[in-house]
């Protein structure tokens, strides 16, 4: 009798590390440390949506839009990874940390980015 509880215990422990996995991305982020050398007041806004496509809009001084990227994002949950397409162009990014608040990824370039949610 005692393998019914340790073998109920398994498969909690198992939805629940393959929930944590499943930490979704979709809604609207913005980087809350960005390097940036341009002397420009950048911000950023990155909406992920549940149809797998994505938006990156960059704004100076807050308010005015400089670039806006649309595409297509994809998590591979196995490796960990984040890949965006834009224009037939694909980045795969690791993807450190998720929780519902902060998104944390090291780019293909190799530079660690924290984003927080905004929406």
């Amino acid at each position: 009798m005692q393998i019914e509880p340790l073998l109920l215990f398994t498969c909690l422990a198992f939805v629940a590390c393959q929930s944590n996995q499943q930490n979704d991305i979709v809604g609207s982020w913005t980087s809350v440390y960005v390097q940036e050398s341009t002397g420009f007041d950048v911000t950023d806004r990155a909406d992920f949506n549940s149809d797998g496509s994505y938006i990156l809009t960059m704004y100076s001084s807050g308010d005015s839009v400089i670039s806006e990227l649309k595409g297509k994002y994809e998590i591979d949950k196995n490796s960990q990874t984040l890949t965006v397409t834009t224009n037939g162009k694909s980045f795969k990014h690791e993807i450190i940390e998720v929780d519902k608040d902060t998104l944390k990824i090291q780019t293909s370039q190799g530079i660690e980015l924290i984003m927080k949610r905004i929406k």
